[in-house]
């Protein structure tokens, strides 16, 4: 077990999807072509629980 206290998460909310749709000429509307989940980015903060590096190492 690493010696690593998580204290804060951020970044996790609701799944947003980023949808792609074509149009065609001659036909009405759109079509739906694909949908994704782009990357988001995750904020962790954490403490170390050892007074240095040289403890963590062993």
């Amino acid at each position: 077990m690493l010696p690593i206290k998580v204290t804060n998460v951020e970044g996790r909310g609701l799944l947003t999807f980023e949808t792609t749709t074509q149009s065609i000429g001659g036909r009405n509307g759109s079509y739906f072509v694909k949908r994704r989940i782009p990357e988001r980015p995750l904020a962790i903060e954490f403490d170390f629980l050892t007074a240095s590096l040289v403890e963590m190492r062993q």
